[in-house]
């Protein structure tokens, strides 16, 4: 699996494939446990990213509209992506376009690639 192949697939099942559990499963299994995340300039923890996850899949539909990858630098089994995204989110009854630029760091960790880092900004 490429390295845009993987976080793809990470934003996918934690996000865009519309399941709570296989998101869940994803920043379980897939997000290392000492992972940093900067979401639109401000550090949160695990927890809190994890907290928006079930939030997100408790209140919200989205769907993927649009991704391209701005840069990839592989390392050795891991590096790092940039990104942007752009995806309808439906809340109740109100519908909005929105986009994402991510940067993402993969690391090979006990033999499988993990998300060590996220830098996000949200529009």
């Amino acid at each position: 699996m490429s390295l845009t192949e993987f976080v793809n697939g990470l934003f996918d099942r934690l996000f865009f494939g519309g399941d709570k559990a296989a998101g869940i499963a994803a920043f379980e299994n897939e997000i290392a446990s000492d992972a940093v995340f900067d979401l639109n300039g401000k550090t949160a923890s695990s927890t809190e990213f994890f907290e928006a996850i079930e939030n997100f899949h408790g209140t919200s539909k989205v769907k993927l509209n649009s991704i391209q990858d701005l840069a990839v630098l592989p390392s050795g089994s891991g590096g790092v992506v940039a990104q942007v995204s752009k995806f309808t989110v439906t809340t109740g009854g109100s519908t909005k376009e929105q986009s994402t630029v991510r940067i993402v760091k993969v690391e090979e960790r006990g033999g499988k690639k993990v998300m060590t880092s996220l830098v996000e900004v949200q529009a």
